[in-house]
């Protein structure tokens, strides 16, 4: 079984249509996935918006906290939360950056691969309902880190990922910002990883 980590933050106008997405992606393709949401300090109503979505739909898991914490500290509190109870760990973005159509094919490559990169630098690959400053920051983040770490792979910072959980288990991760992407990738050197 797999689940789907979610950190938000500030999130109110985008928690249900989301998550509406993934669940209906989740029923066209006969999926077994849970969603952990967990919404990481927020101070609009993203908190009250999760608490009406977990009413509609079984399979979503609230984790809540009222100090932000971060991207690293929001993932290391959902993983934490996972238990022994999955296989593998989807990451997305709460901000609707991240297309839950490709859930299907993060499951498929999950089966030959120690981690999954949604990339956004391969072909069909894009950066939807992005600032240009956060595409500026990720492509130069992405040459610096591919230099540093020597992976063989096209998007190093994505947050659109899939890892096994025996492998996320052994990590100790230490992050508590964004670079928890980077950290991830720099741990799992030895491992397998694919891209889509």
């Amino acid at each position: 079984m797999f689940c789907i980590i979610i950190p938000f933050f500030n999130e109110e106008e985008n928690v249900i249509p989301l998550i509406e997405k993934i669940e209906k992606t989740i029923r066209k393709n006969n999926l077994e996935i849970d969603i952990i949401a967990v919404n990481d300090g927020s101070t609009d109503s993203t908190q009250m918006r999760l608490q009406e979505i977990t009413e509609k739909f079984a399979n979503i898991q609230l984790v809540s906290y009222e100090k932000n914490r971060g991207m690293g500290g929001a993932l290391k509190e959902g993983i934490a939360f996972t238990g022994d109870r999955y296989t593998a760990a989807l990451f997305m973005d709460g901000d609707l950056t991240h297309d839950p159509k490709a859930i299907p094919q993060f499951i498929d490559a999950i089966q030959r691969y120690d981690i999954v990169l949604g990339s956004r630098y391969l072909s069909g690959g894009c950066m939807k309902n992005v600032p240009f400053y956060r595409v500026f920051i990720s492509k130069l983040g992405n040459v610096i880190m591919k230099h540093i770490l020597n992976v063989p792979v096209a998007d190093i910072t994505t947050g659109y990922r899939m890892v096994r959980m025996d492998l996320l288990k052994q990590m100790d991760l230490q992050r508590r910002d964004f670079m928890i992407q980077v950290e991830m990738i720099a741990k799992g050197t030895k491992s397998t990883m694919g891209e889509i």
